[in-house]
């Protein structure tokens, strides 16, 4: 339990200061969202780990819409709630403290479920099967997941061996793609994020 709570201590202090908790720029939340076609008018949209906000903000602005943003550490809401305060959309946003693992809201509740840089937290496969009831039909789930890019037998022997222990999950993007046509679910395009964002790369 001590090692855990220092783990997050950790975690939280690398982080600590950085404009996005996670991989991604203003430029790929657009792009990922001009895949989203056919969403209605002010759609209610769901950002899980949401951090200090960068793409809270982004969806909030260009869908004109109403966010409830969910993370767990304070620290982040703290500041996402000062950049909703400095763009002025406070009226758009919610901030609120939750587990992932356990969200308390109704299904069929959201038109989009938005999660940049945290599914790989309770794993892709699972935060599919947990997340994709809360979505209304004909909704989407929009998420970005750490994948392998190169084949098994291109990749640095170092980065396998970290990413065994840190992440046995990971995966490459076809099997990652694969996992929404599993479920059962529709895929509407994908993409590898550009160097321009940060982001592991060519794993």
């Amino acid at each position: 339990m001590e090692e855990n709570a220092r783990l997050w201590d950790v975690f939280l202090d690398v982080q600590r200061g950085l404009p996005r908790q996670g991989p991604g720029n203003r430029d790929s939340t657009s792009r990922a969202l001009s895949l989203c076609g056919d969403l209605p008018e002010n759609p209610r949209v769901l950002d899980i780990g949401c951090g200090p906000g960068m793409q809270t903000l982004a969806l909030a602005q260009e869908l004109d819409s109403y966010v409830t943003a969910v993370d767990f550490p304070a620290e982040y809401l703290d500041q996402l709630k000062t950049c909703i305060e400095a763009a002025e959309v406070m009226e758009q946003v919610e901030a609120l403290a939750g587990d992932m693992n356990a969200l308390a809201f109704a299904e069929n509740t959201f038109d989009l479920i938005w999660a940049e840089g945290s599914a790989y937290i309770m794993g892709f496969a699972q935060a599919l099967e947990a997340w994709w009831p809360l979505k209304k039909p004909g909704g989407y789930l929009a998420a970005t997941e750490l994948v392998w890019l190169r084949p098994e037998a291109e990749r640095p022997a170092e980065a396998t061996a970290f990413f065994a222990d840190e992440y046995p999950a990971m995966t490459d993007v076809k099997t990652t793609a694969n996992m929404f046509r599993d479920h059962g679910h529709d895929l509407v395009g994908h993409f590898t994020l550009p160097d321009a964002a940060p982001v592991w790369r060519q794993l």
